[in-house]
């Protein structure tokens, strides 16, 4: 019997090491004419929000986020070696999970350890603001990074509610004063309390307080789709997020905002496009990298057009992580390789979509020629 299951293992490893082979060699090759991006996921979280749909670990030590540092992201970076000699990445992303549950000690060790890291010209990671110490901030500056601040609300009845550690009004303004000059994000969630319309007014009160007191460079909206994207709903959402717009000289750069929006957020599809407007003040549009990819890019698999994306920092027993190049997305150690040799008109739709939205905003793309 261990003889036939060795067999079995051998010939699926085998099998693994050519689909690894033939992603590789397509990553390579389309590495002058897609944004080459690399994604280093963090399977660790303070707390469990009740909202969020991924499984963060959280029971761990200071031993455990050096043991996974050590042993499972530095092996998977040996793994794509090949990819790393030959690819000059443009973007990396560090999202998670929570990255900055990490010491700024073990940070810099993971930055040491990802070749040719300092020459990555786009540096973004997320972080949880509650936890996020100076000395973190001016690691983040030393390396340029720009930041997401996973805030979501302000509201100390709503974040109890939904298990999310509080941050207080005046601890988040005084973060974003020590960070300076860098471009930095700011997350919020609509629709988390009750899940109706009501929810709006506590989520104006956070943009609010967000642009008159902060005036964060960016803010990500998101809607909350564990209550359903109905149309009363939508429309709020969407009209909430145009207001904003007008009263606080932002500019929306992936939506816009138009009832063809709402029209969007009922298909199945392609309501995923519109639960996340990205908002940019308008005298900071210039500055402005977009992230095309988030989490569910490399969570779900799907494929994002014109990027290369190489996705790191997996845990063994957690959610997959995928990573793609053109027609193929591969997911490591499971015999797993796509390959669509047709356009998937919903992928396109989503795509062309993106790229008007990035051209009302004059936002560049980075899809190379």
């Amino acid at each position: 019997m261990n003889s036939i299951i060795n067999k079995v293992l051998n010939s699926m490893e085998n099998n693994d090491n050519k689909l690894k082979t033939l992603f590789e060699t397509e990553f390579i090759k389309n590495k002058n004419s897609f944004c080459n991006f690399l994604y280093v996921h963090t399977p660790f979280c303070p707390k469990r929000c009740s909202y969020c749909l991924y499984t963060g670990i959280t029971e761990y030590t200071k031993k455990n986020l050096s043991d996974f540092i050590e042993h499972n992201l530095k092996y998977q970076i040996e793994v794509f070696q090949n990819i790393f000699n030959n690819v000059n990445f443009d973007m990396i992303y560090f999202g998670g999970g929570t990255p900055n549950v990490y010491s700024t000690e073990q940070l810099e060790y993971i930055y040491h350890n990802i070749p040719n890291f300092k020459n990555i010209k786009y540096k973004t990671s997320e972080v949880h603001p509650a936890i996020l110490t100076n000395e973190q901030i001016e690691l983040y500056k030393k390396y340029e990074f720009n930041l997401s601040l996973g805030v979501q609300t302000l509201d100390k009845t709503v974040l109890k509610k939904v298990n999310r550690i509080n941050i207080s009004k005046y601890h988040l303004k005084e973060i974003t004063q020590n960070l300076g000059d860098m471009f930095y994000n700011i997350d919020i969630i609509a629709y988390l309390d009750k899940g109706t319309t009501d929810d709006n007014i506590i989520t104006k009160r956070d943009l609010e307080f967000i642009s008159e007191e902060i005036q964060s460079p960016s803010i990500t909206l998101h809607y909350n789709g564990n209550v359903g994207y109905t149309k009363e709903k939508s429309f709020a959402f969407i009209n909430m997020v145009k207001e904003f717009c007008e009263k606080y000289n932002y500019i929306c750069v992936n939506a816009l905002l138009n009832e063809i929006d709402v029209k969007l957020m009922q298909t199945k599809e392609l309501k995923h496009i519109l639960f996340e407007p990205k908002l940019i003040k308008k005298d900071r549009v210039k500055d402005y990298v977009p992230n095309y990819m988030h989490n569910s890019f490399v969570l779900n698999g799907s494929f994002t057009f014109g990027y290369n994306i190489l996705s790191i920092g997996d845990k063994k027993g957690r959610l997959p992580l995928y990573s793609h190049t053109g027609n193929y997305r591969y997911f490591p150690g499971s015999c797993h390789l796509i390959y669509r040799n047709d356009i998937n008109l919903i992928e396109w739709a989503n795509f062309l979509y993106t790229l008007k939205c990035y051209q009302k905003s004059n936002v560049k793309t980075f899809l190379k020629d």
